[in-house]
C-alpha cells in the first residue's frame, strides 16, 4: 500500500472500520488495538460481513480500497470473492491495519464491562435477590461459538480469546462450539 489515503468501511452493526497503513496511537500515545487479527480467514470473515452488510452494495468502498493497496487498475478481481480474499491476504500480512473507530463502546463490552460511556447500564436485570450478570453473549468468543465457526474461534482462542466466556443462558461459550 502506497498511500496515505484511510478508508472507512461500515458494517451491519453500524460500526465504522479505519483501513489505513499507519500505526495509530491513543491520546496517551499507546499503540492502538487493531480490530481484526492477522490472520486470513478471520480477515476474509471480517471483510465478507463489511461486503455483505448492505451499507456499500455495490462495494465500491472495498474496490476503492483494493485500488489503493494494489495500484492495478488493470488486474482488478472479477469477483467479490477474490476482492476479500487478496485484501485479506494484505491485512494477514500487516501491510493494512484495521482499526474500529465507533470503539468507545465495544471496548467497554469487549473489556467485560457493560456500561456505555454514557453511563447507560447494559446488563440483563435479573430476578430479586440475585447479582446481575454482564451480557457475555457480546463477548468475541461467545459470539463465534454461537456460530459453530471453529476456525475462527480456533483462531480467537490462540490469540487471547477468553475460553471462560459464557453466553447469554449463563453457560460456558465454549460447550456450544464442541455440542
Amino acid at each position: 500500500m502506497q498511500t496515505d489515503r484511510e478508508h472507512r468501511l461500515r458494517d451491519n452493526l453500524g460500526q465504522t472500520f479505519l483501513y489505513t497503513r499507519w500505526p495509530q496511537y491513543e491520546e496517551d500515545r499507546q499503540l492502538r488495538d487493531e480490530a481484526v487479527i492477522r490472520h486470513k480467514v478471520f480477515a476474509q470473515q471480517h471483510l465478507q460481513v463489511i461486503a455483505e452488510s448492505g451499507t456499500d452494495p455495490f462495494h465500491y468502498g472495498l474496490l476503492d480500497l483494493w485500488l489503493d493497496v494494489y495500484h492495478e487498475p488493470w488486474a482488478q478481481p472479477r469477483t467479490l470473492a477474490k476482492l476479500v480474499d487478496e485484501l485479506a491476504e494484505k491485512i494477514a500480512s500487516g501491510e493494512l491495519r484495521v482499526y474500529l473507530e465507533d470503539s468507545l463502546m465495544w471496548r467497554h463490552v469487549s473489556a467485560g464491562s457493560v456500561s456505555s460511556a454514557s453511563g447507560v447500564n447494559l446488563t440483563r436485570s435479573e430476578p430479586e435477590g440475585q447479582s446481575q450478570r454482564p451480557d457475555t453473549a457480546r463477548t468475541p468468543v461467545a459470539f463465534v461459538t454461537g456460530g459453530k465457526d471453529d476456525q475462527l474461534l480456533k483462531i480467537l482462542l490462540e490469540n487471547d480469546g477468553d475460553p471462560n466466556s459464557r453466553n447469554a443462558d449463563n453457560q460456558p461459550a465454549i460447550f456450544a462450539a464442541i455440542g
